[in-house]
């Protein structure tokens, strides 16, 4: 089963007063061992979603197997939009889609390999019962939340949709650790220097 990727990274790290996605994490930065990642599950295509910047997160990013979509209205849209732009770009191509924001980059390895062993229509991670990512969809839940004009975003097409979710308890408190402000950064960075 063909699995491709999503990975969003439109929005302007407005609270972070520093652009997220290029900001270092370990010996790299935070999208691009998000990138890694993905290219280490073996996904394809990878598709990120630029908005902000999108210039420079594209000179970044740019390697064999990872494209770009740009969301041009991403200071007047939601994250979901963004969501919408990545599935429909890669659908095609796929079984089924990864989606994850950029921003997590404390998630680990075997959390999202222990995801793509599942095989149900919708799969999503909880960590303690809060909800988190990645989001699996297999290609008809995918193409039906495409279609969703209800509020809440991505989690209310979700559960709006009537396709069963799967929640996925792990042990990975990284499924819903983003980083918006310098601070939850710092206390990343403090995390990631003891691992």
């Amino acid at each position: 089963m063909k699995t491709g990727a999503v990975l969003v990274a439109a929005g302007m790290s407005s609270r972070m007063k520093d652009f997220k996605p290029m900001l270092p994490y370990g010996d790299t930065t935070i999208s691009r061992h998000m990138v890694d990642m993905m290219t280490a599950c073996v996904l394809s295509p990878i598709v990120v979603v630029t908005g902000y910047r999108a210039a420079d997160l594209e000179g970044h990013l740019s390697q064999p197997g990872v494209r770009f979509v740009e969301n041009a209205r991403y200071a007047q849209t939601q994250m979901f939009d963004s969501v919408i732009l990545g599935i429909k770009n890669v659908i095609d191509e796929c079984d089924r889609v990864l989606i994850m924001p950029v921003d997590i980059p404390a998630i680990q390895l075997e959390t999202i390999q222990q995801s793509l062993l599942r095989n149900e229509e919708m799969i999503r991670t909880l960590y303690h019962g809060k909800p988190g990512h990645p989001i699996i969809l297999h290609k008809k839940a995918a193409r039906k939340l495409c279609g969703y004009k209800g509020e809440g975003g991505l989690r209310g097409a979700m559960e709006h949709s009537g396709i069963p979710i799967t929640n996925l308890e792990v042990e990975d408190r990284g499924v819903c650790w983003d980083v918006d402000t310098r601070e939850e950064y710092q206390k990343m960075m403090e995390w990631l220097n003891h691992q």
